[in-house]
């Protein structure tokens, strides 16, 4: 950006009018997006709720709801936990952990044999405990963060035989709590 937000959102909403259902919720991400660049996290908020309820009423498959509803969420939970509001990230918490359980919910349904299966229970409990990191991070709970971390490990470890890059958001996760605790090695 060249720090022209407001033209910016201008042309979003030009692009919003005309698209799709992915780019309407893409470019109306990318908006809020924008007020979050200005500490603006309220109309961020704002904008990314109404996008919520725009989304159940697309005619649009459950899981690729739930997916956008989610980003929609992720970016509350964010802008929540930048503007110190410990309760609302809480809650988008609890709203993010909902709708990835209901889409892991709808492979099982779908998934072809039992290793699949499996592969989805752990990437479950996998992104449960990463949010959770990541809120203690934000929330200066480092004991807990880290306490959780240990727990992330292992599971993120046991995934290396399927997905080589399995060990990413560990190495991420524990980036970001060494900092914060003033430790930059």
């Amino acid at each position: 950006f060249t720090g022209e937000f407001d033209k910016a959102r201008e042309y979003y909403d030009k692009g919003i009018v005309i698209s799709n259902n992915y780019w309407k919720y893409s470019m109306t991400e990318l908006k809020a997006q924008t007020y979050m660049y200005q500490k603006d996290f309220a109309n961020a908020i704002y904008i990314l709720s109404e996008i919520q309820t725009e989304i159940d009423k697309m005619d649009e498959e459950q899981s690729t709801k739930n997916n956008w509803k989610y980003g929609a969420e992720f970016n509350k939970f964010l802008a929540f936990g930048h503007s110190q509001k410990e309760e609302e990230t809480l809650i988008s918490l609890k709203k993010m952990e909902d709708l990835f359980t209901m889409n892991t919910n709808i492979g099982l349904e779908n998934a072809m044999n039992d290793n699949q299966k499996e592969r989805m229970l752990i990437n479950l409990k996998k992104q449960g405990i990463s949010m959770k990191i990541w809120y203690n991070i934000l929330f200066g709970k480092y004991e807990e963060a880290r306490v959780l971390l240990a727990e992330f490990k292992p599971i993120s470890e046991s995934q290396l035989s399927s997905n080589p890059n399995a060990m990413i958001e560990y190495y991420k996760f524990s980036g970001y709590l060494n900092l914060m605790e003033g430790d930059p090695e």
